[in-house]
């Protein structure tokens, strides 16, 4: 695999942005088989790109992250909302 390669193999923020929670996950699992796959090479002299390991740990990495972003915006938008009460039509329908 040459180098041109390698690069095709790193994740970019706004690829990942457009994933859902369900593709990403999906990804996640193939990543962390892959890396598995390419540790065990790595350790049998079998691997030729070393490098493949290191993308492939900080793809996981990548998508974790953007996973526990959605997870803290999620959180704070119910905060806000908590913290708004409840919308002025339902007030009205109230009184």
């Amino acid at each position: 695999m040459p180098r041109g390669d390698l690069q095709k193999e790193v994740l970019q923020p706004e690829a990942i942005r457009d994933l859902t929670d369900r593709e990403i996950q999906a990804r996640l699992d193939k990543y962390r088989e892959d890396l598995f796959r390419h540790r065990l090479d790595l350790s049998a002299r079998k691997l030729k790109q070393h490098p493949i390991v290191r993308i492939k740990r900080r793809n996981i990495a990548r998508l974790l992250t953007a996973l526990r972003e959605r997870e803290i915006e999620a959180l704070y938008a119910a905060e806000i909302a908590e913290l708004q009460g409840p919308p002025p039509a339902a007030t009205e329908a109230r009184s």
